[in-house]
């Protein structure tokens, strides 16, 4: 990862749309923090957290909710609501736990959303 941020964020629709989450161990950490605080805040945007970047999609935001989604917002460039309840967000957060070498990855919607694209972290060295 070539980015002075230790979380990016980026749109790829080449065969399954993805959302790719690249992260340093900082950037994990940081990640799994925000995962447990949606419960707790309601709601929160991605692009109010400063050591976040998108590349590929303008807004990503998480929220509270009663069942699993993760829907892809009308219009050109790409944005994303993705909601949980609190269980969601804390298996989540626990998936990024695995993360411990680069290059490794760890997809976070397996069986907890239904929605318009996949969402995989990837542990990049820093």
């Amino acid at each position: 990862m070539t980015s002075r941020h230790p979380i990016t964020i980026r749109f790829t629709n080449s065969g399954t749309p993805a959302i790719q989450v690249h992260c340093t161990a900082e950037g994990a950490a940081l990640l799994a923090a925000l995962l447990r605080s949606v419960p707790a805040a309601g709601s929160l945007h991605l692009g109010d957290v400063p050591d976040v970047e998108f590349d590929g999609l303008t807004s990503f935001a998480w929220s509270t909710e009663l069942r699993p989604f993760l829907r892809r917002l009308p219009g050109k460039t790409p944005a994303f609501e993705w909601g949980g309840d609190t269980d969601a967000w804390e298996s989540r957060a626990q998936l990024l736990d695995q993360l411990v070498e680069p290059g490794h990855f760890q997809y976070l919607d397996y069986g907890l959303s239904v929605g318009d694209a996949e969402i995989a972290v990837e542990l990049v060295a820093t």
